[in-house]
Formats: structure tokens, sequence, C-alpha cells
């Protein structure tokens, strides 16, 4: 496994594109109980840690979403300006950061979830959504590596269709203390890691909306405005045959307009009058 961690080119693998949180509560299963964790000085010291065979018994429960370090593993630790390792030696130069090193003493999370799951049909698609984890992080599911991802603040999203299976799965996860990204993070901060947002399993039919971008401009001289809305549809075979229609509501109910387009199959040069790929505009 390359260690993406140390690689300041990497930011994500396999992480689907950043979109608005948009989901029906019958698509979502939070995945919150029955976390087991186990941290490490290093990361070579983790071992076959997302392996279903693995014997946990020196995992202990852990709380979801929570910080490792205030639910009894580690210590927290506050940095203004300084980076929180030393900055001699092999973490640094005569005393100064050498980007983009980070310290071999380097504590690892390692989580494991047991969860029951039916098998995905023809007609779904299933993502694995991390609202927030710190620093960085591995992703498996029943032993095979599904992602990486840093950004601890962002949400981060990985399609598991083709890895989850009937019955009893397991979901891996190995946390970095630091990782390049740590260089863009450290500024007046509590590090404090871990799975720190909520976890969620989605399933979403296979032809389904993607994202939204919705622009709303007033007539400052008047009372009406102008409104755009972007549709982003999933790319599955037949996407551009389909169009989307928009129906503008005021707050009683009532309707003010409506509106259908079709998808566009292709981009082009621009998007300022224009949809993107696989995208709907409703002016």
């Amino acid at each position: 496994m390359p260690a993406y961690y140390l690689d300041p080119m990497v930011t994500q693998v396999n992480r689907l594109p950043a979109r608005a949180r948009r989901f029906m509560p019958e698509q979502v299963r939070q995945l919150h109980d029955g976390w087991t964790f186990r941290l490490f000085d290093r990361p070579e010291d983790c071992g076959d840690f997302c392996a279903p065979e693995l014997d946990d018994t020196g995992y202990a429960p852990i709380r979801v979403p929570a910080n490792w370090q205030v639910e009894g593993f580690g210590k927290p630790i506050y940095t203004n300006y300084v980076y929180p390792w030393p900055l001699d030696g092999e973490n640094g130069v005569d005393g100064v950061a050498d980007p983009w090193r980070v310290p071999k003493d380097n504590p690892n999370g390692c989580y494991r979830l047991w969860f029951d799951a039916d098998a995905p049909t023809d007609g779904q698609r299933v993502l694995l959504r991390f609202d927030g984890v710190e620093t960085a992080y591995e992703l498996y599911v029943n032993g095979e590596f599904v992602g990486y991802a840093e950004d601890s603040k962002l949400a981060s999203e990985f399609d598991v269709t083709d890895f989850i299976s009937q019955g009893r799965n397991l979901l891996a996860l190995r946390v970095f203390t630091y990782a390049t990204s740590s260089y863009l993070e450290d500024q007046d901060y509590w590090y404090l890691c871990g799975i720190h947002r909520p976890v969620a399993l989605i399933t979403l039919p296979q032809n389904h909306i993607e994202d939204l971008t919705v622009r709303a401009v007033a007539d400052r001289h008047g009372q009406g405005g102008a409104l755009s809305v972007d549709v982003r549809v999933a790319r599955v075979p037949g996407f551009s045959e389909q169009t989307v229609h928009v129906k503008l509501l005021d707050e009683s109910g009532a309707l003010v307009a409506e509106q259908t387009a079709p998808v566009a199959k292709q981009a082009q040069y621009s998007q300022l009058s224009v949809p993107t790929a696989s995208t709907a505009r409703v002016d």
C-alpha cells in the first residue's frame, strides 16, 4: 500500500467529488454503534488492522463520532504557530520545519466496525460518507482498500457498491495523526484526532440527482429577481436522454414558476451560459 499520507501531491484516492448534502431519511443509515479501536505509536505497528480474520480482542469499544483523545486514548496537543513535533534530526533541518516531512512517531488510530447489510441490487449505488475525520485516513471494507482522504474538516464520500456483500461486513479505518496536510492545518490548533463527525451508509438508486447549484439574484430596483438551478444527475447509461423539472413555490406552497430542461450530454467550452456535462439548467 503506498504511503499516501507522506505524499504532498495526494490529498485523496477514490473520493467522490464534493457536493451539497441532500438525501432522503430512508436512504441514510447512521453507523455510530459498535465501533472498536486501538491506538498504535507508529503506522508500521498497525499490523493487519483491516483483516476480517484479525483477532481484535486487543481493541476496545469507542464512541463515534468523537475524538479519541477525549475518549481516553492518547493526549490532546495544542499548538499556536509551531509544529507539534521536534524540528531537528529526521523531522527538520537546523531547528526549522522541512516540508513535507512527517515525524515517524505518528500515532495511528485503527477503527473496526462489523455491521449487517444487504448486497446492493443492480439498480442501487451504496456510498460511505464521513463528515469529518482528523487528520488523514485509509478506508477498507471487508479487507479491501477503498480509498484515502485528507481535509479533516470536510466531508468525504466513497462508492462502496462493489465492496458490500450480503450479511456481515467489516468497515476499517486507519487514521493518521500527522500527514503532509498537517502543514496546512497547523495554525493555533488543537490536535484532536479520529472520526469526529457522523458516519453514514447511503443507498441510492443508480439514476439519481447528484448535486444542486442554486443561484438567486434579487432585482434591487424592483420586486422580482432571477433564479437559476443546475441539477447534476448520475452519469449512468441513458443519462443524457433525461429531463429535469423544477418548481418554485412561495411560502404558502403556491406555484410561482416551473420549467423543464434537458440534461447536457457533454460539457462546452464555458459553463457561464450553458450547463456542464450530465447537468440540466433551469433559468
